[in-house]
């Protein structure tokens, strides 16, 4: 990341996290320990990683809303219009899902597939994408930022 100057970091770590959230799933959170290790500060680092993942996310999103109907997914997805978290469920209790889900440190992409193949608004699911990401990139900045010098403590 240092090579293309300061300038260029947040650029650079946009595209990182876009691309990774994408159906490619590369392992974000190895950018939140590099970040920080290279003096990146937590806020900082969140914002930019939580706008270009929720990018990445809305990719997969974006995959299910408009190939959901066909029957290439049908066929291989046959419950992708009646999966339990999606089914019968209003917009809120699936924005909460969507919101939990991606705050946490677990895979959620397939919920973006069905929130997509489910018709779910795009600027909603976008910006809970960014509010849930820069949840997870504070709290894994953090750690990473001090967990050595809790443990340094401990020992």
């Amino acid at each position: 990341m240092t090579t293309y100057g300061q300038d260029w970091v947040d650029g650079v770590l946009f595209l990182l996290t876009a691309i990774s959230s994408t159906p490619l799933a590369l392992p974000i959170w190895a950018y939140s320990l590099v970040g920080i290790s290279l003096g990146y500060t937590v806020m900082r680092l969140a914002v930019v990683m939580a706008l270009g993942s929720a990018t990445g996310s809305l990719v997969t999103f974006l995959l299910g809303k408009y190939f959901g109907e066909t029957a290439w997914v049908k066929k291989r997805f046959p419950n992708i219009h009646e999966h339990p978290w999606t089914h019968g469920r209003s917009r809120w209790f699936i924005t909460a899902v969507l919101f939990l889900g991606t705050a946490s440190p677990i895979p959620f992409d397939w919920l973006y597939v069905y929130a997509g193949a489910k018709r779910y608004p795009t600027l909603p699911f976008w910006v809970t994408m960014v509010l849930a990401r820069f949840v997870r990139y504070v709290y894994l900045g953090l750690g990473f930022k001090y967990a050595p010098e809790v443990f340094d403590k401990l020992i």
